[in-house]
């Protein structure tokens, strides 16, 4: 869990100050080939998961505008 808040607090602090700055593009820096993330992030997407979170976050969406509409 320590992890991925400082992950976010990390790119939290990045957005601020280039509020262009794409999550892949850090993620490149914080990797380094062939080490353990990146190992672990090439297989949470054979697993489809950021195809996952992206439908879920969607759903949400979704289902917050219906809810806000009545």
């Amino acid at each position: 869990m320590e992890t991925i808040e400082g992950t976010i607090h990390y790119f939290r602090d990045l957005k601020e100050s280039d509020p262009a700055i794409h999550p892949m593009e850090v993620r490149n820096w914080v990797t380094s080939p062939g080490g353990t993330t990146i190992h672990g992030l090439d297989a949470l997407e054979r697993g489809g998961f950021s195809t996952s979170v992206r439908d879920a976050v969607r759903a949400a969406a979704e289902r917050s505008r219906k809810l806000r509409e009545g």
